[in-house]
């Protein structure tokens, strides 16, 4: 049996690069889950990348928490590659 008010889902066989999204938080305060299918492996991994928290090996790196959300000033324009990028100017401020 699962968690009250969960909903079980029949996938066919032929779906792969699926990712489950769980917004802990949405607009409305509430829990929200989506299945995402993506076309290609790597358009799932890139997604999963964008989304996760970062982490890193070296321990003198600062890695931010969730919450902080600091800003920094773009110092060189940057043009977008992929479509899942922006691309920025000089002084553009995240």
């Amino acid at each position: 049996m699962g968690p009250i008010g969960a909903v079980r889902i029949s996938i066919p066989n032929n779906y792969q690069n699926l990712a489950q999204l769980i917004l802990l938080h949405n607009h409305e305060a509430k829990t929200a889950e989506y299945t995402i299918h993506f076309n290609l492996e790597s358009e799932k991994l890139r997604w999963i990348e964008a989304v996760s928290q970062p982490s890193s090996e070296n321990p003198n790196e600062i890695i931010y928490e969730e919450w902080d959300c600091p800003q920094v000033q773009c110092i060189r324009s940057y043009c977008a590659q992929q479509t899942d990028e922006i691309s920025l100017e000089e002084t553009d401020v995240l």
